[in-house]
């Protein structure tokens, strides 16, 4: 088939990754859909029970129903001060709402009620209320039932019996008061009637005693008690002066006296005129807006200051007028400190003046003589008796007729409201929510204890051993097989683009070390896919021209011979019992350059025959017609077969199947070979997904850079071998036979060419060897076969 044009190769890809490529969003929800779906049967049975409990919740609860009763001041009788004392005694209200008496009556008085189907309703008592302007002010009771007449009925008893315990309560306070004023009136006739007698007596043992003289009396006390005012407003004067007392009296008294509503103090002199303290009120506002501009000034002056000078004619004019301001307030401070002064001696003339005249007439009052006063006394006290007397009996009649205050009343009587509930859908929708938040949390924590690892980075991590590869799960394998081989697949196919990596990762680490030419590959469990690993990098390396010989020696359970279709019998387990020589149990594959040794018939002592002698020299003489040598081993786990082989190789490679294999038996399996003193090159991941970030961005883009490329033979005019040598170029080849003619000798660039001299003659010559001994090899089997050869990719034909 002709090659196709240029013009339907795909656009190369551009340069850089995307944003979602490089903050691997869609990476990780693909891991987390991952292990979810591998733990479905978790959320299965976590939606099975949430989700059957909450249907039977749901089917089960009855319906309910709902009725409301308003209960409120009686705001047509309430202002907004009265309503203030009100909701103060909201919780007084409270309780007296969920009195335990209330509501142990009203389920006495329900407790035989019975709905149409014989059963006796479920009720719950609920009260709220609200706080806000005048028509706010309110308890709402709700009663929730099962049976709709009753939610009815109940919340009108409720509301009934609240307010029955509001009046008996309201009757029982009034009674209460009535009888503390029936006690206190008692209490006050005893008094007056006490009073009364001590007068009598008086009168008795004082017959020659002046009743007139008490209106004398009264004169001489009612003159003492206004002196005694007048100084007393003195007095409070001269604690104001002495207040400003401060070195500069004026600011002290603009401070504390002149933030008052009027800004100035007046004062009732004994004469019943008034008299100003210092200043009037248009004096204290004067000096308080000089003060307030002369501050603002000041302010102005430091604020401009930080861009203009003092030279400047507006700094200049700013200060005067500061000045100037300054000059005003100091004139009016020193006046008002010559005032103060003046006012203060004014004050202490008149103090001295009014303690003369108090104490004169204390003595006019005294003169009376001590039995007039004890009169008087009796007298005044008979008088603040009766006028209490009269008080109370007010107090009490007006009580004693008034009606009860009850502070709430029944707005609105009970009504239902209809059902409520139950939300069945929202209870079957919160036990499946539950269902999935109680499966998210068992599998997150069933994902801490799990210690299987999928990530190449978690293994070098967790083990210290370089990974050397990434080989994809095939989900497909090709015709339904198990066994495959990489030439069953597409050239470009994501499998065999990762084992050439392993390929090219083995012969990097080959380079490092002393020319690791014998290799055995392992596991720790069975299932990690170990021998699909081995008989395929077999073949890579095989395909790259390396001769390559895989043996099988898992005694026990091999299965190299399926992927070959070759029969198990004739293999390892002959040539070890010493039966046959291992060239005569050698088989050729269909890939050019690998040859197969199976298992053999398996014996029932793996152990013992992989511990023979004869394995090693095998080995060393197979190294020394091919390239590489691959030994398929068993799982370490449990089983001692491949550290009878091991010592006998270079190295090794350990399989783990990502996201299978326990950690703790890769560890093991490590810590056994680490106790030999065996150490391996590296780690081969097996079984790699699309919860892997690194195969999932390889896939994507190996994807999309063999876009519509040739994926076999069939597409390609031809498939190349890989050549052991370069051949001889046709021009050299014409230049050394026209020098032969002309009898001249080859020049000495080209003498390692023609006669094998040079640095690299010894190691070409050794090569040459190798090659011939294996074509001898495979011309013998022709022979011993009776001629007939294999066809296909790895026939003789192609091989020779």
């Amino acid at each position: 088939m002709p090659a196709k044009s240029s013009q339907s190769l795909p656009n190369p890809p551009s340069y850089g990754t995307g944003l979602v490529d490089r903050m691997n969003i869609f990476m990780h929800v693909l891991r987390a859909g991952r292990f979810i779906i591998r733990r479905w049967w978790i959320f299965l049975i976590c939606l099975s029970l949430t989700g059957g409990f909450a249907v039977y919740k749901a089917l089960s609860t009855p319906n309910q129903y709902r009725a409301v009763a308003e209960l409120a001041p009686p705001l047509s009788t309430l202002d907004n001060s009265a309503l203030i004392v009100e909701q103060f005694n909201a919780d007084r209200e409270v309780q007296i709402i969920y009195s335990q008496d209330i509501v142990n009556s009203l389920r006495a008085k329900w407790a035989d009620y019975r709905s149409p189907d014989g059963t006796n309703p479920v009720a719950s008592m609920r009260m709220t209320h609200q706080f806000g302007g005048s028509a706010s002010f309110k308890f709402d009771l709700q009663i929730t039932s099962t049976d709709e007449d009753f939610s009815e009925k109940v919340v009108q008893d409720w509301a009934q019996m609240i307010m029955d315990k509001k009046r008996e309560n309201a009757l029982k306070y009034k009674q209460r008061i009535l009888d503390n004023k029936t006690d206190t009136l008692d209490e006050l006739e005893a008094k007056r009637e006490s009073v009364r007698t001590e007068i009598d007596s008086f009168l008795r043992n004082n017959p020659d005693f002046d009743l007139n003289g008490d209106d004398t009396f009264k004169r001489l006390q009612t003159d003492r008690q206004e002196l005694q005012t007048a100084l007393d407003e003195i007095e409070w004067q001269l604690d104001m002066i002495r207040g400003t007392d401060n070195g500069n009296p004026f600011l002290t008294f603009l401070d504390k006296y002149g933030s008052g509503t009027s800004g100035v103090i007046n004062t009732q002199g004994s004469d019943g005129g008034t008299s100003d303290l210092v200043f009037t009120r248009n004096q204290i506002q004067d000096a308080l807006s000089l003060r307030n501009q002369l501050e603002e000034k000041t302010a102005d002056r430091q604020r401009y200051s930080l861009d203009l000078k003092d030279r400047h004619p507006f700094m200049q004019e700013l200060n005067a007028e500061i000045a100037g301001l300054q000059r005003s307030f100091d004139q009016m401070a020193t006046l008002f400190n010559g005032q103060i002064k003046g006012k203060e001696s004014s004050l202490r003339r008149q103090k001295d003046l009014y303690v003369s005249r108090i104490a004169a007439k204390q003595l006019e009052i005294e003169s009376l003589g001590p039995k007039q006063k004890a009169y008087n006394d009796l007298v005044m006290k008979q008088r603040d008796i009766e006028a209490s007397i009269k008080d109370k009996m007010d107090e009490f009649n007006k009580d004693r007729e008034g009606g009860l205050s009850l502070n709430l009343e029944i707005l609105q009587d009970g009504r239902s409201i209809g059902k409520i509930g139950p939300n069945r859908p929202f209870i079957i929708a919160a036990g499946v929510i539950a269902g999935f938040i109680l499966a998210g949390v068992t599998v997150f924590f069933l994902s801490k204890l799990d210690d299987r690892l999928e990530l190449a980075e978690d293994f070098e991590r967790e083990l210290q051993e370089h990974v050397l590869g990434q080989i994809p799960k095939v989900s497909t394998p090709p015709a339904g097989k198990n066994r495959f081989l990489i030439t069953d697949l597409g050239l470009h196919d994501m499998f065999c683009e990762s084992l050439r990596g392993v390929r090219s990762a083995f012969k990097y680490y080959t380079k490092g070390q002393s020319q690791i030419r014998s290799l055995l590959i392992t596991s720790a469990v069975p299932g990690d896919g170990k021998s699909t690993v081995t008989v395929n990098f077999s073949a890579t390396l095989a395909m790259s021209g390396s001769r390559v010989l895989l043996i099988d020696a898992d005694l026990r359970r091999g299965s190299v011979n399926e992927f070959f279709e070759f029969k198990r019998s004739g293999g390892l387990s002959d040539v070890l019992s010493g039966k046959v020589h291992w060239l005569d149990v050698t088989r050729e594959s269909l890939i050019p350059n690998l040859e197969v040794i199976t298992t053999g018939k398996l014996p029932l002592n793996p152990g013992e025959l992989l511990s023979s002698p004869v394995l090693p020299v095998m080995i060393k003489q197979a190294l020394e017609e091919y390239d590489y040598v691959i030994i398929d081993c068993p799982p370490l786990t449990a089983i001692d077969d491949t550290f009878s082989v091991f010592e006998h190789v270079d190295t090794g490679l350990f399989v783990v199947r990502a996201g299978q294999t326990s950690l703790r038996f890769i560890k093991n399996s490590l810590h056994e070979l680490d106790k030999r003193g065996q150490q391996i090159l590296g780690l081969v991941l097996n079984g790699i997904t699309t919860a892997d970030p690194s195969y999932y961005y390889a896939k994507y883009y190996h994807s999309y850079y063999n876009k519509d490329l040739p994926n076999s033979a069939v597409e390609t005019s031809s498939v190349y071998q890989p050549a052991s040598a370069m051949p001889e170029p046709k021009r050299r080849q014409f230049r050394n036979v026209n020098q032969s003619a002309a009898g001249q000798a080859p020049h000495p660039r080209h003498a390692g060419d023609a006669g094998g001299s040079g640095e690299n003659s010894g190691q070409e010559t050794q090569n040459q060897g190798k090659t011939v001994r294996y074509k001898a090899r495979r011309a013998y089997r022709v022979r011993k076969d009776g001629g007939q050869q294999t066809s296909g990719v790895g026939s003789g034909k192609n091989n020779s």
